[in-house]
């Protein structure tokens, strides 16, 4: 589900931005060009719902790596203000799924903008052993 979850981020993107705007999903040691997004997945958790029914949270920071042309900060904010309205519906699977928790830093003249997504997981169910027959005697003492 990661897997199809950063397509869906990356096909968003593409649509936003095209082609002039790389986007990694491998982190990148050298070679980074900018303009370019970094995808990023933190730290997914499951959490038991009741029964087999699961909720899965798949958070993720994007990373993106404005142009040096003096004008970071503003790539930045505008990039920020797209990634809002746009990232909160994504397609994965031929499905909408909505981002949520988005929040954004610039740290080090790299925007990081954290998105959410969320899913319910059925498990299948396992099959039950059932005991044979059992017979029990009792007496009663008098």
């Amino acid at each position: 589900m990661i897997d199809k979850i950063k397509v869906g981020i990356s096909q968003k993107l593409n649509v936003l931005f095209g082609d002039e705007y790389r986007i990694y999903t491998e982190e990148i040691k050298q070679g980074l060009k900018p303009p370019a997004f970094f995808i990023k997945t933190l730290n997914p958790s499951q959490t038991q719902i009741l029964g087999r029914r699961y909720q899965r949270t798949y958070p993720f920071d994007i990373h993106f790596f404005p142009s040096e042309n003096g004008a970071e900060a503003e790539q930045c904010e505008s990039i920020t203000d797209q990634l809002f309205s746009e990232l909160e519906y994504i397609t994965v699977d031929g499905n909408l799924t909505r981002g949520t928790g988005m929040n954004a830093e610039v740290v080090n003249g790299v925007l990081h903008f954290f998105i959410q997504y969320n899913s319910y997981v059925l498990k299948p169910e396992t099959p039950q052993e059932y005991m044979d027959d059992i017979t029990q005697s009792s007496y009663i003492k008098r």
